[in-house]
């Protein structure tokens, strides 16, 4: 996958539907025959990633991890009435994992001379999509685990993570730049027993 851009969309209702969309041009009747015109939680405001295939993929491997990549319905017309500039062109899909009544389903945006279309389709089904269309998928943007570097107590003085820190880096960023010896230092200050193999 290749990231495209991430975007931020405002906080959502729940109460907006795809299959009750006037957003479209063209609306899957199958949203309404697989019931998924039901109401979802509301949601605040947040970030998602836009990316696009580079390898031949089916739903399951597009969406690894769908508990955590599924969006609602109300947020997925949030994202098409803002982020227009964002859908693939030319009769190309982008992909939403939504979820409806405990079943994963792909909502599919396609923009063509006709205007904006939307099909779906379930999460299982087995079709392998063409990298070589370059289709695109919204998903939210993985959360990051943040330091505050600011408050040197919730480090610790001579905690070594706290040393020339910047503000915002992820905690991943700042442990890959320790070395061993700052690392091993760091965890037997935590408590830790470490002993060093190589």
């Amino acid at each position: 996958m290749k990231k495209i851009a991430t975007v931020t969309i405002g906080k959502t209702s729940g109460k907006l539907t795809i299959a009750e969309s006037k957003l479209f041009n063209y609306v899957d009747s199958d949203f309404r025959n697989w019931d998924t015109d039901s109401a979802d939680e509301k949601r605040d405001s947040c970030a998602l990633d836009v990316l696009e295939m580079t390898e031949d993929m089916t739903f399951a491997r597009m969406f690894r991890d769908p508990e955590r990549q599924w969006i609602t319905q109300s947020q997925v017309l949030e994202f098409v009435g803002i982020h227009q500039g964002e859908l693939r062109r030319n009769g190309y899909a982008t992909f939403f994992l939504f979820k409806s009544s405990g079943e994963f389903f792909v909502a599919y945006v396609d923009v063509s001379s006709g205007g904006l279309r939307v099909r779906v389709n379930r999460f299982e089904h087995g079709n392998v999509w063409n990298a070589e269309r370059r289709h695109r998928l919204v998903v939210p943007q993985p959360e990051t685990e943040k330091l505050d570097t600011s408050d040197p107590e919730s480090l610790g003085a001579s905690d070594p993570l706290s040393l020339g820190s910047p503000n915002n880096l992820t905690k991943a960023d700042m442990i890959s730049a320790l070395t061993d010896e700052q690392m091993i230092g760091h965890l037997k200050m935590m408590g830790y027993k470490v002993s060093k193999e190589y």
